[in-house]
């Protein structure tokens, strides 16, 4: 899911939890891709870390041979 760098989210959320309102249990399963955030919660996490939300998205068309 997540497409930037996980030490760098774990830094950035970890030290800014309190803003998005989750505890840091899940803030520690969005950053182990045990679950995701729901979008609304995913464009505050961008504007936390200042980035642009499609960095934080992995691209899924295109990838494989599939598509």
């Amino acid at each position: 899911f997540w497409k930037t760098s996980v030490s760098a989210l774990y830094k950035g959320l970890w030290e800014n939890y309190p803003i998005l309102g989750n505890d840091l249990a899940t803030i520690s399963k969005w950053c182990t891709n045990t679950s995701q955030p729901d979008l609304v919660t995913l464009t505050k996490v961008a504007a936390l870390l200042d980035v642009d939300v499609r960095q934080l998205i992995n691209k899924t068309k295109g990838t494989n041979s599939d598509d």
